[in-house]
């Protein structure tokens, strides 16, 4: 992505989808998953509660 940026602003076309693409390909593996990613709501729905003692 840093090359894709590097390229269109050598060639002075449109950066700005570019700069776009490579902020959020560095962002999704600095936060990583949480709470609203897809693995976690099909691990709550399908994780049976704990039995009661």
């Amino acid at each position: 992505m840093a090359g894709a940026l590097y390229t269109s602003v050598r060639l002075d076309e449109d950066w700005l989808r570019a700069a776009l693409y490579l902020i959020v390909f560095v962002a999704l593996p600095l936060i990583g998953p949480g709470k609203f990613s897809v693995d976690h709501l099909i691990k709550s729905k399908t994780a049976a509660p704990a039995p009661p003692h």
